[in-house]
Protein backbone atom coordinates (compact mmCIF):
# COMPACT_ATOMS: atom_id res chain seq x y z
CA UNK A 1 0.00 0.00 0.00
CA UNK A 2 0.80 3.56 -0.58
CA UNK A 3 1.56 5.21 2.65
CA UNK A 4 2.69 8.92 3.65
CA UNK A 5 0.50 10.76 1.80
CA UNK A 6 1.27 14.39 1.84
CA UNK A 7 -0.70 17.38 0.86
CA UNK A 8 0.26 21.01 0.75
CA UNK A 9 -2.14 23.91 -0.73
CA UNK A 10 0.37 26.03 -2.87
CA UNK A 11 -1.94 28.60 -3.97
CA UNK A 12 -5.67 29.72 -3.91
CA UNK A 13 -6.40 27.16 -6.28
CA UNK A 14 -3.24 24.14 -6.35
CA UNK A 15 -3.03 21.55 -3.87
CA UNK A 16 0.62 19.63 -3.90
CA UNK A 17 0.18 15.86 -3.55
CA UNK A 18 3.20 13.94 -2.47
CA UNK A 19 3.60 10.25 -0.85
CA UNK A 20 6.35 7.64 -0.09
CA UNK A 21 7.64 5.95 -3.34
CA UNK A 22 8.37 2.60 -1.24
CA UNK A 23 9.34 -0.08 -4.11
CA UNK A 24 6.38 1.41 -6.79
CA UNK A 25 7.80 1.72 -10.38
CA UNK A 26 4.36 3.42 -11.15
CA UNK A 27 1.53 5.01 -9.84
CA UNK A 28 -2.25 5.68 -10.46
CA UNK A 29 -4.15 8.18 -9.10
CA UNK A 30 -7.67 8.91 -9.62
CA UNK A 31 -9.46 12.01 -8.56
CA UNK A 32 -13.08 13.59 -8.99
CA UNK A 33 -15.36 16.11 -7.37
CA UNK A 34 -16.61 15.91 -4.05
CA UNK A 35 -20.17 15.76 -5.79
CA UNK A 36 -19.51 14.13 -8.75
CA UNK A 37 -18.50 11.15 -8.98
CA UNK A 38 -18.68 10.65 -12.99
CA UNK A 39 -16.00 12.75 -12.96
CA UNK A 40 -13.38 10.61 -12.13
CA UNK A 41 -10.44 11.32 -13.68
CA UNK A 42 -7.27 8.55 -14.12
CA UNK A 43 -3.63 9.55 -14.43
CA UNK A 44 -0.51 6.98 -14.68
CA UNK A 45 2.45 8.61 -13.35
CA UNK A 46 6.17 7.70 -13.19
CA UNK A 47 7.10 9.81 -9.76
CA UNK A 48 5.42 10.17 -6.22
CA UNK A 49 4.05 13.29 -6.49
CA UNK A 50 0.94 15.13 -8.71
CA UNK A 51 -0.17 18.69 -8.52
CA UNK A 52 -4.09 19.15 -8.61
CA UNK A 53 -5.24 22.55 -10.39
CA UNK A 54 -8.34 22.76 -8.88
CA UNK A 55 -11.95 24.23 -10.35
CA UNK A 56 -13.94 23.07 -6.76
CA UNK A 57 -12.96 23.66 -3.34
CA UNK A 58 -13.59 19.78 -2.54
CA UNK A 59 -12.15 16.59 -4.13
CA UNK A 60 -11.15 12.78 -3.47
CA UNK A 61 -8.47 11.12 -4.83
CA UNK A 62 -7.35 7.27 -4.16
CA UNK A 63 -3.88 6.19 -5.15
CA UNK A 64 -2.04 2.87 -6.40
CA UNK A 65 1.44 1.86 -6.80
CA UNK A 66 2.85 -0.83 -9.10
CA UNK A 67 5.50 -3.44 -8.24
CA UNK A 68 7.12 -6.05 -10.47
CA UNK A 69 4.05 -8.09 -9.29
CA UNK A 70 1.55 -5.91 -10.22
CA UNK A 71 -1.03 -3.26 -9.44
CA UNK A 72 -1.60 -2.40 -5.41
CA UNK A 73 -5.15 -1.88 -4.05
CA UNK A 74 -6.59 1.84 -4.35
CA UNK A 75 -5.81 3.44 -1.22
CA UNK A 76 -9.54 4.62 1.12
CA UNK A 77 -10.88 7.65 -0.52
CA UNK A 78 -8.68 10.72 0.47
CA UNK A 79 -10.72 14.53 1.24
CA UNK A 80 -9.18 17.02 -0.16
CA UNK A 81 -10.83 20.65 1.35
CA UNK A 82 -9.39 23.67 0.23
CA UNK A 83 -11.68 25.89 2.66
CA UNK A 84 -10.03 23.64 5.65
CA UNK A 85 -6.23 24.36 4.02
CA UNK A 86 -3.78 27.11 3.95
CA UNK A 87 -1.53 28.28 1.72
CA UNK A 88 2.15 26.76 2.62
CA UNK A 89 3.58 30.03 3.05
CA UNK A 90 6.90 28.49 3.87
CA UNK A 91 6.82 25.87 0.66
CA UNK A 92 6.15 28.90 -1.65
CA UNK A 93 9.33 30.86 -0.18
CA UNK A 94 11.34 27.80 -0.92
CA UNK A 95 10.16 28.19 -4.65
CA UNK A 96 10.65 31.36 -4.66
CA UNK A 97 14.51 30.94 -3.37
CA UNK A 98 14.61 28.12 -6.10
CA UNK A 99 13.77 30.13 -8.81
CA UNK A 100 15.38 32.98 -7.94
CA UNK A 101 18.54 30.58 -7.90
CA UNK A 102 17.83 29.35 -11.06
CA UNK A 103 17.61 32.87 -12.55
CA UNK A 104 21.27 33.56 -11.53
CA UNK A 105 22.64 30.28 -12.92
CA UNK A 106 21.10 31.08 -15.97
CA UNK A 107 22.37 34.75 -16.20
CA UNK A 108 26.01 33.69 -14.52
CA UNK A 109 26.83 33.15 -18.47
CA UNK A 110 26.41 36.49 -18.73
CA UNK A 111 28.76 37.67 -16.00
CA UNK A 112 31.30 35.50 -16.85
CA UNK A 113 31.10 36.65 -20.94
CA UNK A 114 30.01 40.80 -20.31
CA UNK A 115 33.98 40.92 -19.04
CA UNK A 116 34.78 39.07 -22.12
CA UNK A 117 33.30 41.51 -24.60
CA UNK A 118 34.35 44.33 -22.81
CA UNK A 119 38.02 43.27 -22.85
CA UNK A 120 37.57 42.21 -26.48
CA UNK A 121 36.11 45.89 -27.41
CA UNK A 122 38.94 47.88 -25.64
CA UNK A 123 41.75 45.87 -27.13
CA UNK A 124 40.47 46.28 -30.57
CA UNK A 125 40.11 50.29 -29.69
CA UNK A 126 43.23 50.30 -28.89
CA UNK A 127 44.52 48.68 -31.95
CA UNK A 128 42.33 51.03 -33.84
CA UNK A 129 44.30 53.52 -32.26
CA UNK A 130 47.53 52.79 -33.08
CA UNK A 131 47.05 52.30 -36.48
CA UNK A 132 44.80 55.92 -36.93
CA UNK A 133 48.22 57.18 -34.76
CA UNK A 134 50.85 55.93 -37.42
CA UNK A 135 48.98 56.90 -40.38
Amino acid sequence: MIRDINLRRISSNTVLINWSSNDFDLFQIRYWPLFDENQKTLLTLSYNNFTLITQSDNYKFQLRGRTRFGWSLYTHEKLISLRSMLIDEQFLSQLKSTEISNKFVENKNILLIGPFIILILLITVIILALIYSKK
